[in-house]
């Protein structure tokens, strides 16, 4: 029997642990998806100086403590050109943060699991992809 590997590597990361789980949940229900999900921003750095081309998404709050979501895409940018970013986020954000070149994307909390799959299929480039249920028994692999 042979093993499907993913196609898809994506990077989730919230200091929130429940909103980091349901958007992970979420996330996972997209086929050929495999989803690594943070609570701390030099994680995800860390893990993309290891592999700086194998994640095209990551999924990032904005306010976090040491670190916010643009400020982490900002710094990923020269590293990983390929990742696309999705940032969430429950604050007012400004024009200068709103037009960051490095944030492709931003999604204002609170969101739908709809909204949060539609915006991350844009930006990645799947279409018509046929959902997972969210309650497929997947577990949650955190990476701290």
């Amino acid at each position: 029997m042979q093993l499907s590997l993913p196609h898809h590597r994506w990077l989730v990361v919230d200091d929130n642990p429940e909103v980091l789980n349901i958007t992970a949940l979420f996330l996972r229900s997209v086929p050929d998806v495999e989803v690594t999900a943070f609570s701390r921003p030099e994680d995800v750095i860390q893990a993309c100086l290891t592999d700086p081309t194998s994640f095209e998404l990551l999924v990032t709050d904005f306010d976090m403590p040491g670190m916010d979501g643009i400020e982490l895409a900002c710094h990923l940018a020269a590293s990983a050109p390929r990742l696309r970013v999705l940032l969430m986020t429950g604050s007012h954000l400004n024009e200068f943060q709103l037009l960051r070149p490095e944030v492709h994307l931003v999604l204002s909390k609170p969101f739908t699991r709809e909204m949060l799959l539609a915006g991350a299929a844009a930006l990645v480039g799947l279409h018509d992809f046929p959902e997972r249920p969210i309650d497929d028994g997947r577990s949650f692999a955190r990476a701290e």
